[in-house]
């Protein structure tokens, strides 16, 4: 600041008179930009944790840590485990793998800080302990152990990216290691340890085994991306669903359904809120004589379906977080709806917004049963199958109850409730439905070029609660767009729930999507062996969400794994002899996959992981490496 310091441009030194008008504490210069720290980092030193030589006479331990300090601090993105920081087992090779020469990579997990602290690799660190997973091995017969070197640096291959120091850029990479360094430790024999694993190990410092034509359901996920170099990880997402304009909303993106003209006068059923008979004193004087009820449900609530095409929101296949409707007046009504439920769901069926459908065999809009809407297909396109993507989850698929029309195969995924719903006084042109608990994710199985057909389905049960007025545009268009009835408690035991009514009503509402999935998929990897056994299957760091080390609360990385064991070397569209979920959501390994793979004897193997992200914090999954083990 020019009144604490000297004007930019000053010739430095600048000579201060003491004690004068309007002399500066402190005399300092202003650059707009961060610099790289020129300051080179170098190797100081390869040591055992246990302080063994690992010489012949002071063998280290199969389950030694080996500690690796660095003068400064370097970028942990910049270090690659396969190429300029290598722990090998030089006494194992095996065929196939064209670093046979050099031993076989040590399963391993990395600590950052001394002394080890369990932490995983992240913003950088002065130094670096390698754990061998779940130790070192055997060794080569019963008195001697194996031979592991640690190799950290270029060691003059310009197609070894250099290690660097860290830099104040986040993201960004100081000077490059000045010097190289090697240590070679000879292990205790350890009779007891299992067979030594060969580990094939990915890294994401290139994109040279990522299969670029494979198309997630969802989108890309980032291997090696210039927004993410040196991992693997999700979709970056950013902003809130709260936001009101680009900055606010950050990736996440807002589609409005604005028809024109709007009803702007309560008449006939409109509302997703029917009130029950509550007193105009309560309510207001627009309730009329006769209360709060809009005539159709005496004990008030209202069970509503809606309509929305694919093509109102530009065929986006993300997650629909947040729906908000438009209030008549743009003025909201204090209340609290007791018992609300909100659905969504996919469906062939069309109602353009022009309301005018192609001819016959085309079905016109909505059925009056709600649930024979869910999947439904015009009769042009028969054999359609809408199923949503999270229809393998049971904490939120339902099946649709026969009846509400259901015919015993399609469903819908519940986003909120049965909870209640309190609307606030405001002013304002929209405001929120209630927060889905779950955002649904809007993609249907198999994809289609259109993506389907948004349901939305509410259900409000009576209570003491006024109504509140959502704008629509209300046509004599012949598809059906919006059908409403009596709630669910009031649907007689046995009867099929039909709408009491139906019509082309658009209904002014506004829909905000995130990408909180994505997905990546490798091309086949070469074990080199005829018949592995595969021992191990390990990102790094842990696919545990929220665990010390492993991954932020509230995301998730499923791993499915392919095996191959056909003639020949296969291609990205090759079908797998083997292939299944070798990690789960919880970040548990099903050792029964690698059994399967072993068991099957295959030589080649791919892995696909699909990314969840944490929409309330935008958290997402981020690997550094992942290693492949095999005997």
């Amino acid at each position: 600041p020019a009144a604490a310091g000297l004007p930019l441009g000053t010739a430095l030194p600048a000579v201060l008179q003491p004690g004068g008008a309007g002399t500066p504490a402190v005399g300092f210069g202003v650059v707009d930009a961060f610099v790289a720290d020129p300051t080179p980092p170098d190797v100081v030193s390869i040591t055992a944790e246990s302080g063994a030589t690992g010489t012949p006479g002071d063998p280290i331990s199969a389950t030694d840590r080996i500690l690796v300090r660095f003068s400064r601090r370097v970028t942990s993105a910049s270090i690659d485990f396969q190429s300029n920081f290598r722990v090998r087992n030089t006494s194992v090779l095996f065929g196939g793998a064209p670093s046979a020469v050099q031993g076989s990579i040590v399963p391993y997990d990395i600590y950052t800080g001394l002394p080890c602290d369990p932490l995983a690799v992240g913003a950088g660190s002065d130094a670096y302990c390698f754990l061998p997973s779940p130790d070192f091995g055997p060794g080569v017969s019963g008195v001697q152990g194996y031979d592991i070197e640690v190799r950290v640096g270029s060691f003059g291959d310009s197609t070894i990216a250099p290690i660097r120091g860290e830099t104040a850029v986040v993201g960004g990479f100081g000077a490059p290691l000045a010097g190289d360094l090697a240590a070679t430790f000879r292990t205790a024999a350890c009779p007891t340890c299992a067979p030594f694993s060969p580990t094939l190990l990915e890294t994401f410092s290139d994109f040279q085994k990522l299969d670029g034509a494979f198309v997630g359901q969802f989108g890309p996920a980032r291997w090696a991306s210039s927004t993410a170099p040196g991992v693997l990880t999700g979709r970056a997402i950013a902003g809130s669903a709260t936001g009101t304009d680009a900055s606010g909303l950050g990736t996440r993106v807002q589609f409005s359904i604005d028809p024109t003209p709007l009803n702007t006068v309560p008449s006939g059923l409109f509302s997703p809120f029917d009130a029950s008979l509550a007193s105009t004193t309560v309510c207001g004087a627009n309730c009329g004589a006769g209360g709060c009820n809009l005539g159709i449900n005496p004990s008030g609530g209202s069970h509503i379906m809606h309509l929305f095409e694919g093509v109102e929101f530009n065929q986006t296949r993300d997650a629909l977080e947040l729906v908000e409707w438009a209030p008549v007046g743009s003025v909201t009504l204090a209340t609290t709806y007791p018992s609300m439920s909100i659905w969504c769901g996919l469906t062939g069926l069309n109602a353009p917004f022009g309301g005018t459908l192609p001819p016959s065999p085309n079905q016109p809009g909505l059925s009056s049963a709600y649930g024979a809407n869910y999947s439904a297909s015009p009769t042009g396109q028969p054999g359609l199958t809408l199923i949503p993507f999270q229809s393998n989850d049971p904490s939120v698929f339902e099946l649709i109850p026969s009846v509400q029309g259901g015919n015993g195969t399609a469903g819908r995924v519940r986003v909120f409730g049965a909870a209640s719903y309190t609307v606030a006084a405001n002013i304002g042109t929209f405001y929120p439905y209630p927060a889905f608990t779950t955002p649904f994710d809007f993609a249907p199985i198999p994809t289609t070029s259109g993506g389907g057909n948004l349901l939305l389905e509410m259900n409000v049960e009576p209570g003491s609660q006024c109504p509140n007025f959502h704008r629509y545009r209300a046509t004599a268009a012949t598809p059906v767009r919006r059908v409403i009835g009596a709630p669910l408690s009031l649907v007689p035991p046995g009867n099929t729930a039909i709408a009491a009514t139906g019509g082309f009503d658009i209904y002014k509402t506004r829909f905000t999507f995130v990408g909180r999935r994505s997905s990546a998929r490798s091309l086949w990897y070469d074990s080199g062996a005829a018949a592995p056994v595969y021992t191990g299957f390990l990102p790094l760091p842990s696919p545990v969400p929220g665990a010390v080390g492993g991954q932020p609360a509230g995301t998730q990385s499923v791993w499915t794994l392919d095996g191959f064991a056909g003639a020949g070397t296969p291609t990205p569209a090759t079908v797998p002899t083997v292939s299944g979920v070798v990690i789960n959501a919880a970040g548990v390994v099903q050792s029964d996959v690698l059994a399967a793979l072993t068991n099957a004897q295959c030589r080649f193997f791919r892995f696909r992981v699909d990314f969840l992200a944490n929409t309330t914090t935008n958290a997402v999954p981020s690997f550094d490496a992942l290693q492949v083990a095999f005997q």
